[in-house]
C-alpha cells in the first residue's frame, strides 16, 4: 500500500482545459504523482504538447473536445473510463473595453468557464463514471 498522501498512483483522472496554461500544470502535476490522465482541450496540437510532457509509464490519453458543445460533452464521457477524480479548468476570457461589452460576451463566458462544468459532472454522474465513497454530491452554485 502507498502511504504517500499526495500520491495519485493507479488513479484516473480527467483534467479539461490542460492544452495550456495551468491545466497543462495540473496534468503534468497529476502525472508526476501518478495518476492515469485523460487531458481534454479543443487545440489537438497543444494536447499533444502536454501529452508529451506526461509521465510515459502510466495510461494517458486525450480526447479532443469542445466543452460549449453539448455533442462533444457525450463524446468525451462516453470516452472515459470510471474515474478516480476529475479537475474542472476549462476556461475562456475575453478582453473587451467596457463600453463595448455585450450580453453575448458574458453568456460565452459564462457557458464556458462555469455551465459546461456543471453539465460535464451531470453527464459524468449519471453515466456512473466516477467513483464515490459517498452517495451524494453537490456542485456549489
Amino acid at each position: 500500500m502507498d502511504t504517500n498522501p499526495f500520491s495519485l498512483k493507479d488513479k484516473y483522472i480527467l483534467v479539461t482545459g490542460s492544452s495550456a496554461g495551468i491545466g497543462k500544470a495540473i496534468a503534468i502535476a497529476c502525472s508526476t504523482m501518478g495518476a492515469n490522465l485523460i487531458i481534454t482541450g479543443r487545440d489537438i496540437n497543444r494536447l499533444q504538447v502536454t501529452m508529451e510532457s506526461l509521465n510515459k509509464e502510466q495510461n494517458n490519453e486525450f480526447i479532443l473536445a469542445d466543452l460549449s458543445n453539448h455533442d462533444d460533452i457525450n463524446r468525451l464521457v462516453q470516452s472515459l473510463p470510471v474515474l478516480d477524480g476529475v479537475v474542472f479548468n476549462a476556461g475562456i476570457v475575453k478582453t473587451v473595453p467596457v463600453s463595448f461589452i455585450k450580453k453575448e460576451y458574458i453568456q460565452d463566458v459564462f457557458d464556458v468557464n462555469f455551465t459546461s462544468s456543471v453539465l460535464l459532472i451531470q453527464k459524468i454522474l449519471s453515466q456512473k463514471k466516477l467513483k464515490r465513497e459517498d452517495q451524494f454530491v453537490s456542485f456549489l452554485l
